[in-house]
């Protein structure tokens, strides 16, 4: 595995790094194949106009009356080294053309005048229709045929020399009647240019052709490997022949015999460079560059296959010293050690499994001890829910309806009710923070709130200053409580309260609608939090309670509700939720309202403190 996946990873890369280097070779062969034939095409485009530009000061001085040239145009004839013929050809009334006088350098083309029918045929009427049209006297000849018409019917296709070029020249002579019988002659000359032969003679990694609008080469390098000697067209680009891009790049064929093609045209009757080179010699690089690839690969595998054998042996045994060890501890023997004999990874990871082995062993026993607390926890739990009172209840004309979730499994909040003669005793306490130690507060405010429901008589000043003695003497003034009393007068609704630092409660009178404006707070009486001192002072607070009417209890976990992103429910939101939840009929509906939107807003996210509620109503008095 270590020696076979870094094999196949590197083939994998090799594979994709020689298929990137073939597209970026290819991109660079055709840039480099474009622009030499942008260049040649250039070349030859220059080379065709010094030509042409050489035989127009002879055509101003032919004269069409007599179909001959003037001896100023021999004298200049015989001073062109490029032009080796000049020839006009006039159009009779027959609509055809008639040779007329010629000129001429060499006797050879004496059997190009009388057998080349056809050719002087197809350069007229090219000529007639763009201006001029070029072609090679024969494949192995070093002369270029060029005929230059004075009547194009398309002068937009015509290239430099253009018609209005030639017009102007054969316009130079006197008379509208000679200038007429001037542009309806076709003049052809054959030059000679070194520059265009050695345009194509020269050795390049790329073969380059000059081939006319009918694909016919008209010049070829003397050496070409591509094309037979005997093969006289080219098909490539036939479907771009007649397209206005001037230049393009094309593969053609397949396997050995693919070619990397490029053209350019040279803007002079249909000619174009065609640039070409054997996509096998362009790529050989690649094929070169694949095989020592191939050869690296190889001497790194076997190297790194004998180096894995000898590594292998001390790893193994180690590994197999693990094997048995884990197997060990999987049957549950956790006090078992493996030797440590190197100072590598191998023998790290021994270290580390002697290390794993002795924390499983220690995690375990805590384990255990954390299982022994939670029973404890849950027994603690059992025992706390019994310090609540039933959830709704009716003393009279007191009508209590409420609701406790705690945090964790000990909750430090605590709520109560009772009734001690004509009068009904409400209790809520809010112990410092959660868990075991605030459960320990709520039991010894409930022992106390057990021996003062026995008292036939006794105020909420005097119950909260019992409770604080009792707090302050099981916490030592270490933990403390929040704390609200209440007492109301069954038949009258007179109720006195005492407060100990814990959150004011809302008086919600009997009036509909209700707004914020309406509802009271129990905010006269307050004094310090239960436990703090032995000797803490406390005052006492009255208030007339209506047919009608509720007062609600609260401790600060309803607020401090927290939504799934942290955010605070906040006593705003609080106050909107009671007074949307009024309306019903009964307190038991006001109250699950009220829970409701606690669980719309709180959704799944966990309490951060514990959630106590109850709401009391008064009714008519007995």
């Amino acid at each position: 595995m270590l020696t076979c996946i870094p094999l196949v990873t590197l083939g994998i890369y090799l594979a994709y790094a020689t298929q990137l280097f073939e597209k970026d070779k290819i991109a660079y062969v055709y840039d480099a194949s474009v622009t030499l034939s942008r260049t040649m095409a250039a070349q030859v485009h220059s080379e065709l106009r010094s030509l042409t530009d050489s035989i127009l000061p002879m055509v101003a001085q032919y004269d069409p009356t007599v179909n001959k040239l003037t001896d100023q145009a021999k004298d200049l004839f015989s001073k062109q080294e490029k032009i080796a013929l000049v020839s006009f050809f006039r159009r009779n009334e027959r609509g055809t053309y008639d040779l007329g006088e010629v000129l001429k350098k060499d006797s050879e083309f004496d059997e190009f005048l009388s057998q080349n029918n056809e050719l002087v045929k197809l350069l007229v009427a090219r000529a007639k229709a763009s201006g001029i049209a070029i072609k090679s006297l024969s494949k192995d000849s070093p002369y270029l045929l060029i005929a230059v018409s004075g009547e194009p019917k398309n002068q937009n296709t015509l290239p430099t020399p253009n018609a209005s070029t030639f017009e102007k020249e054969v316009s130079a002579t006197e008379g509208d009647e000679l200038s007429l019988a001037k542009k309806n002659s076709i003049v052809f000359f054959i030059g000679v240019s070194q520059q265009i032969q050695d345009v194509f003679s020269g050795s390049s990694t790329f073969t380059s052709y000059l081939v006319g609008e009918d694909n016919t080469i008209e010049f070829r390098p003397s050496e070409d490997s591509i094309t037979p000697r005997g093969q006289l067209k080219l098909s490539f680009f036939e479907d771009q022949s007649g397209s206005d891009i001037p230049e393009g790049t094309q593969e053609y064929g397949k396997g050995e015999s693919a070619l990397l093609a490029s053209y350019s045209k040279v803007g002079v009757a249909g000619l174009k460079v065609i640039s070409l080179v054997k996509k096998s010699t362009a790529l050989s690089a690649g094929r070169e560059l694949l095989i020592k690839s191939i050869y690296f690969f190889v001497m790194l595998f076997s190297a790194t296959f004998i180096i894995s054998i000898f590594a292998s042996r001390g790893m193994t045994a180690t590994l197999s010293n693990l094997y048995e060890a884990s197997r060990a501890v999987a049957r549950g023997q956790f006090n078992i050690q493996v030797p440590v004999t190197s100072n590598d990874e191998v023998g790290g990871l021994s270290q580390s499994f002697n290390q794993m082995a002795k924390e499983v062993s220690r995690l375990l026993d805590e384990s255990g001890e954390k299982a022994r607390m939670q029973n404890e926890l849950k027994t603690a739990k059992t025992v706390q829910e019994t310090l609540f009172p039933p959830r709704s209840a009716t003393f009279g004309s007191v009508e209590i309806n409420g609701f406790y979730e705690p945090a964790s499994e000990c909750g430090g909040d605590w709520w109560h009710y009772c009734e001690i003669g004509d009068y009904v005793f409400l209790w809520i306490g809010d112990a410092t923070g959660h868990g075991a130690a605030a459960a320990l507060i709520t039991s010894a405010a409930r022992s106390a709130a057990s021996i003062i429901e026995n008292l036939s008589e006794i105020t909420p000043l005097q119950a909260l200053q019992l409770i604080n003695t009792a707090i302050h003497g099981t916490s030592k003034g270490k933990m403390m409580m929040t704390f609200f009393l209440a007492a109301i007068n069954k038949f009258t609704g007179e109720m006195s309260y005492s407060n100990a630092s814990h959150e004011f409660p809302y008086v919600l009178r009997n009036k509909r609608p209700l707004d914020k404006s309406d509802v009271e707070m129990l905010d006269k009486s307050n004094g310090p939090r239960l436990g703090y001192a032995v000797d803490s002072k406390y005052d006492q607070a009255t208030l007339q309670l209506n047919q009608g009417d509720i007062v609600l209890f609260y401790t600060d976990g309803i607020p401090d509700l927290k939504d799934q992103t942290g955010k605070s429910w906040g006593e705003r939101r609080y106050i909107n939720a009671v007074l949307d939840s009024i309306g019903g009929d009964t307190l038991e509906s006001f109250s699950e309202k009220i829970q409701g939107k606690i669980q719309a807003y709180r959704k799944d996210s966990p309490l951060v403190d514990d959630l106590t509620y109850f709401a009391i109503k008064f009714k008519d008095a007995a």
